[in-house]
């Protein structure tokens, strides 16, 4: 063979290796579970079947690897459900402190690597607006977590307004995770909640934050909704119809305000990396709102690397809109991370 010949198939082939590297990305849905919160749940007598699903303790060194070999170039870590549900008053914000100040040393520690979202000790509303001001301004974490409901009490009733306008006010973004809500083992029949019922309260929260309308309110708050947004890639056109009835006035003012509410917020594509799935994101979400997110440690890697492969094959995204769904969307959220 030739040298030119040579030179010409070493060039193809490195061209397909590179086609094959996964695109690096920045992972806003995934968790991290501190042995300091195993140790205050073991304290109360919480078991995992009464969290509802195995507690994997952090390891950084693990969670590097599969970073590593995801191709995963930060996470924006978060401690997950069941967050505060087992305390109150003084206990729930004293935990609280403890946990966000551990995520703002791994955070400060590997800043390239991680960011951190900030747990508040809801329902204790002045719980949260002090641990706001000190996450945010003494250990300067790149924005806050909260649950969907507490004690079936969701984001958009005014009683959480106060926290939901300091969060405006100060331009930050707010990831919502979903939990159960209170009588849960109903609805859920004995299944783990995340087949079903996290993606239904997802909707819930979704339809209090019209119902306040929120994303008229505190046009600053950028929020991150978990999962796809739960049902409503399926739901948008019936929430559209349906939801101003509860409302009076033009139902067609009460539609726009659904909408304009739904294309307010970003969407994680955490476990929707399916066919299907991605189909319906695709006609309901604009590709600027798309983020990735894996879920680890709740996610399989192997199970992960087959939703992140789809994601990537799926005909519906052009190379141009993976790129934003894979980092740049993030990077417009987290200016930090855009390095």
């Amino acid at each position: 063979m030739s040298r030119q010949r040579r030179l010409k198939a070493v060039s193809v082939q490195r061209a397909t290796v590179d086609q094959e590297k996964t695109m690096g990305s920045i992972d806003v849905h995934t968790h991290f579970i501190p042995q300091t919160y195993l140790n205050a749940l073991a304290d109360i007598g919480v078991t995992e079947k009464q969290v509802g699903f195995p507690l994997q303790p952090w390891d950084i060194d693990a969670r590097l690897a599969v970073m590593d070999r995801q191709g995963i170039d930060t996470e924006v870590i978060s401690l997950s459900s069941p967050s505060m549900r087992f305390w109150h008053g003084d206990d729930a914000r004293m935990l609280t402190r403890k946990l966000n100040e551990e995520l703002a040393a791994i955070v400060r520690d590997r800043p390239a690597r991680f960011g951190g979202f900030a747990t508040l000790p809801l329902p204790d509303v002045d719980g949260a607006l002090a641990e706001i001001g000190y996450a945010f301004d003494e250990l300067g974490l790149d924005g806050a977590v909260l649950m969907t409901n507490y004690g079936g009490t969701y984001l958009g009733n005014a009683k959480f307004a106060p926290v939901l306008d300091e969060l405006n006010r100060r331009g930050a973004v707010l990831f919502v995770h979903p939990t159960e809500p209170p009588e849960s083992e109903i609805l859920t029949q004995g299944f783990p909640a995340p087949a079903f019922e996290y993606p239904a309260d997802t909707t819930r929260t979704v339809a209090s934050l019209i119902d306040g309308d929120t994303a008229k309110r505190c046009p600053g708050l950028k929020i991150i909704v978990s999962h796809g947004g739960g049902t409503i890639p399926f739901l948008k056109d019936r929430l559209e119809l349906l939801l101003p009835w509860k409302w009076d006035g033009d139902p067609q003012d009460g539609a726009e305000r659904v909408t304009s509410t739904l294309d307010s917020l970003y969407y994680d594509l955490a476990i929707v990396g399916f066919p299907a799935s991605l189909a319906a994101i695709e006609k309901t979400h604009d590709v600027s709102r798309l983020l990735t997110g894996y879920d680890l440690p709740f996610v399989p890697e192997k199970a992960l690397e087959a939703g992140r492969k789809n994601i990537e094959a799926f005909g519906g995204f052009s190379d141009d809109d993976r790129t934003k769904i894979s980092f740049a969307n993030a990077q417009t959220l987290f200016p930090r991370l855009a390095g």
